[in-house]
C-alpha cells in the first residue's frame, strides 16, 4: 500500500515558529524531503496507481480540487501544466468549472468558462488532422458539455456534430461509464434538437445496454434540475415555464424511446420500468417486470441460464434461501416506485403495485421481505407492510432489518404512535431470541432512526433498555471485573457513541430559533452592523450557550471514549469511530476546544493507514475541519448526514476562529513531517486528502503554489518512487 522501507535519513524539517510559515511552504519543504527518501527496493510496494506518476497525480487532484471549489481560473492554470501528459485535463478542467458554475449559478465563472471554450473549439476545429489522435473525440465532447453548462447551444450542439464526423466517435462515447454520463449531461443541457433527437433515437437501437443506460441517465438528470427550481416555478415566470416544458418534452421523448425499442436485456428492461415509473406509466412498469418474469422462468425450464451465478448481483452477505429471479423483480418494481408521482396516482393504480409488491416479497428471504416495508409504506399501504413482517420467520434475525425500515418509514408519515407499537413487538422478539445479536442491533438501528427524526429521547430509552438487560444478564465475574477496572466492551463503546450524539441532540436549539438568528445576523451583516453581524467579537448566542448545556454526564462519555476506542479499535473501523462518534457529536454541541484536544489522537491513528486508504481517511477529517474555518468558500459536500449534522456552530469571537485555524495548521503539519520520512507516495496521498482544508486555510494560491513547484520538481520524484 506505499509503505516503503527507507534508509535512516536526519529530520530536516523543524517545528518552531509555525505561525510565522505559511503551511503550504512547509508542505513544499516535506515534498522535497521525501524525494529524497530512498527506499529498499527488495521491500517496495508497487502502488495500485501504477498509470501515474506520484507528480503527475498530485497535479490532477490539485486542479479537480480547485474546480470543486469554484477556482476557475486557478483550476485551468493547474491543468495547463498537466496538459503535456494528460491531454484531457484541460478540457475536463473546464468542463468541471462550468458545472460548478452552473449549479452555483456564478457568473464570473461562466463567462470565463465561456471564453475558454471559445478558444478551445476554434483550435480544436482548425486542426484538420486530429481525427486522427484517439483523444480528440474527447476533447470535443468534453468542449461540448461546458458549452452546454453555461448556456452556450450553438456552440455545443457544434462541437456535437464536429464528434459525429469522426468514424466510431459514438463508440468510445457510450460504451464508457464517465464519457456516457458526460454526454447525458449535455444532451439534458440542450434539450430536444435534430442531433439530440439523433442520438437519443439509435441510442438503444445501436448500443442496447449502455444506450438504454443514456436514457435513464437523461431521464435523472432531468428530474433533479426540475426539482433545482421549485419555488421559481411558483413565480410562473416564462423564462421558468419554457425550461419545465422543454425538460418534460425531453423526459417524454426518452419514454416514448423505451415503449418503442426492442429491449434485449432484462437490464435494459429494469432501466425502461424506472422511465416509465418517473412518467406514471403503472401499467406499463407492471408489463415489464411481468416480462422479466417470463424471461427468467424461460430461461430456467431451457437451462440457457440462471440468476442464481448472473454477475450482475453482488451479495455481500451469504443468502442461501435467497430467489434472486424474486429479487430483481422486486428491485426492479421498487426503483419504480422511488421515482413515480405517487400522489398522482389513482387509488387502484396503488392497490396494484401494492398487491404485486407484497406478493414478491413473500417469495424470497427475510433480506428481501424487509426491504419491501418502506416501499409499502409509501404506497400507504400499512396492513401490507406489517403482513409482510410477519411473514418473516421470528427465529430470522434479517426481521430487525425488516422493523427498522417499517419504523423509519411510518415515522416519515408521522404514525408515531403506530411505529412505537412496532418497537415494543420486536423488542419482545428480539428477547425471545438466543444470544445478543439480535436485540443489540435492533436497538442500535432503532436509535439511529428515532435520532434522525428529531427524537433524541426515545433513543436513549431504548439504549437504557438494553444497557439494563445486559446488567442483568451479566454472570458475577463479568459485572466484578467491570466494577474494577472501568473497562467498556464493545458494545458498551457503541452504546455510549450513541448515547453522546442523543443528548447532544436532546440539548440544540429547536431549527426554528436557530434559523431566526441566522437570519437576524445575515441581515445585520447586509446593514453593515459589526456588532451584530455574524462572526463579529460578541458572546455566544443566548439561546444556546454550548457551555451550559455540555454536562458533567456528557464530558464522562466523552472521555471514556477518547480512551477505550483506541484500545478496541483499529484501522478504518477506528477512523470512522473518530469521525462519526466524537468529531460529528463535538462539532454538534460547539465543543470547539474538545476538537483540538482531540486532534493529536486522530494524527495518531492516521499514521498507521497508507496508500489509498490514507487519503480518504484524511479526507474524511478534513473536510470536517475545513467547514468549520471557512463555511463559505464552497468546499464540497462534508459527507455528514443527520438532523443537525451540518457544522451549526455559534458566532464566537474572532479569537476563537483564529485559534482554530491555527490547531487545524498544526494537525497538517504534524501529519505530513510524519509522512514525509515514508517515501513520495506517501506525500503524496497525505496531501491529497489534506487539500479541502489546506484550501479553506489558506485559499486557491497555496494548490497553485504546490501545483508550480510538483511540476518544476516532480520529474524526479519517480526515480525514489
Amino acid at each position: 500500500m506505499g509503505l516503503f522501507v527507507r534508509k535512516a535519513q536526519p529530520n530536516t524539517i523543524q517545528a518552531e515558529d509555525r505561525a510565522e510559515v505559511a503551511p503550504v511552504v512547509r508542505a513544499l519543504e516535506f515534498l522535497e524531503a521525501a524525494a529524497a527518501v530512498e527506499p529498499d527496493s527488495d521491500a517496495l510496494v508497487i502502488e495500485e496507481r501504477a498509470v501515474w506518476q506520484p507528480d503527475s497525480w498530485l497535479l490532477q487532484r490539485c486542479w479537480h480540487e480547485l474546480a470543486e471549489a469554484g477556482a476557475g481560473a486557478e483550476a485551468l492554470q493547474v491543468a495547463t501544466l498537466l496538459e503535456a501528459r494528460n491531454p484531457l485535463a484541460r478540457v475536463q478542467a473546464l468542463y468541471q468549472v462550468a458545472r460548478r458554475a452552473a449549479v452555483g449559478r456564478d457568473a464570473a465563472a461562466a463567462r470565463l468558462v465561456a471564453q475558454e471554450v471559445r478558444q478551445t473549439s476554434v483550435a480544436l476545429f482548425a486542426d484538420a488532422a486530429a481525427e486522427t489522435v484517439f483523444k480528440f473525440g474527447e476533447q470535443l465532447l468534453y468542449a461540448s458539455a461546458a458549452a452546454a453548462q453555461v448556456g452556450n447551444i450553438s456552440l455545443a450542439c457544434a462541437c456535437l456534430e464536429r464528434l459525429d464526423q469522426i468514424n466510431h466517435s459514438w463508440d468510445r462515447v457510450f460504451i464508457p461509464l464517465e464519457a456516457r454520463q458526460v454526454l447525458a449531461e449535455t444532451v439534458t443541457r440542450i434539450g430536444l434538437h435534430p442531433l439530440t433527437n439523433h442520438l437519443l433515437e439509435m441510442a438503444i437501437r445501436r448500443y442496447e445496454e449502455p444506450g438504454a443506460q443514456f436514457l435513464h441517465q437523461i431521464m435523472e438528470l432531468s428530474a433533479a434540475r426540475l426539482q433545482e427550481f421549485p419555488a421559481a416555478r411558483e413565480l410562473q415566470t416564462r423564462l421558468i415555464q419554457r425550461r419545465v416544458r422543454r425538460l418534460g418534452r425531453l423526459m417524454q421523448r426518452c419514454v416514448a424511446v423505451f415503449q418503442f425499442s426492442t429491449l434485449s436485456t432484462l437490464t435494459a428492461r429494469r432501466l425502461a420500468a424506472t422511465a416509465f415509473g418517473q412518467a406514471g406509466y403503472v401499467r406499463d412498469v407492471l408489463e415489464q417486470v411481468e416480462t422479466i418474469a417470463n424471461v427468467q422462468a424461460a430461461r430456467q425450464e431451457t437451462g440457457l441460464g440462471s440468476s442464481r451465478s448472473d454477475p450482475h448481483f453482488l451479495r455481500q452477505v451469504k443468502r442461501p434461501t435467497a430467489n434472486l429471479d424474486v429479487d430483481f423483480q422486486l428491485y426492479t418494481l421498487q426503483e419504480a416506485i422511488k421515482v413515480m408521482p405517487l400522489r398522482n396516482l389513482a387509488r387502484e393504480e396503488r392497490i396494484g403495485l401494492a398487491d404485486r409488491v407484497a406478493a414478491l416479497a413473500t417469495q424470497s428471504d427475510g433480506w428481501t421481505a424487509a426491504g419491501a416495508v418502506a416501499t409499502l409504506v409509501d404506497l400507504g399501504a400499512l396492513r401490507y407492510a406489517v403482513s409482510v413482517m410477519d411473514f418473516i420467520a421470528p427465529t430470522d434475525p434479517t426481521r430487525s432489518e425488516g422493523v427498522i425500515s417499517l419504523v423509519r418509514a411510518l415515522l416519515a408519515f408521522g404514525e408515531e404512535q403506530l411505529a412505537h407499537e412496532q418497537v415494543q413487538k420486536a423488542i419482545v422478539w428480539a428477547r425471545s431470541l438466543p444470544g445478543r445479536n439480535p436485540e443489540r442491533a435492533l436497538i442500535w438501528g432503532l436509535a439511529e432512526v428515532y435520532m434522525e427524526y428529531g427524537q433524541p429521547q426515545r433513543a436513549i430509552e431504548l439504549l437504557d433498555l438494553r444497557v439494563a438487560r445486559a446488567a442483568a444478564e451479566a454472570g458475577l465475574g463479568q459485572r466484578m471485573r467491570r466494577l474494577f477496572r472501568n473497562a467498556p466492551n464493545d458494545d458498551e463503546l457503541r452504546d455510549n457513541r450513541l448515547r453522546l450524539r442523543a443528548l447532544i441532540l436532546q440539548d440544540r436549539p429547536p431549527a426554528s430559533d436557530a434559523a431566526s438568528v441566522a437570519a437576524s445576523e445575515v441581515e445585520a451583516e447586509a446593514a453593515g452592523d459589526p456588532d451584530t453581524a455574524a462572526g463579529a467579537d460578541v458572546p455566544a448566542p443566548s439561546y444556546w450557550d454550548p457551555a451550559a448545556v455540555w454536562t458533567h454526564e456528557k464530558e464522562s462519555i466523552y472521555r471514556q471514549l477518547c480512551q477505550w476506542a483506541p484500545r478496541l479499535l483499529d484501522g478504518e473501523a477506528l477512523i470512522n469511530f473518530y469521525v462519526d462518534g466524537l468529531l460529528r457529536p463535538l462539532f454538534l454541541a460547539g465543543q470547539t476546544d474538545l476538537i483540538i484536544q482531540l486532534l493529536p489522537q486522530i494524527r495518531d491513528a492516521l499514521h498507521l493507514s497508507t496508500g489509498d486508504k490514507h487519503t480518504v481517511h484524511i479526507r474524511k477529517i478534513a473536510l470536517l475541519l475545513a467547514q468549520v474555518v471557512a463555511p463559505a468558500t464552497g468546499i464540497p459536500d462534508t459527507g455528514i448526514s443527520g438532523p443537525g449534522a451540518t457544522v451549526d456552530l455559534p458566532a464566537y469571537p474572532a479569537e476563537t476562529y483564529a485559534t482554530l485555524r491555527q490547531a487545524f495548521a498544526d494537525f497538517l503539519l504534524d501529519l505530513w513531517a510524519a509522512d514525509a520520512p515514508r517515501g513520495v507516495w506517501q506525500i503524496v496521498h497525505s496531501l491529497e486528502g489534506s487539500l479541502p482544508l489546506l484550501l479553506a486555510l489558506e485559499g486557491p494560491h497555496a494548490l497553485v503554489t504546490i501545483a508550480h513547484h510538483t511540476a518544476e520538481a516532480g520529474q524526479k520524484w519517480s526515480v525514489n518512487a
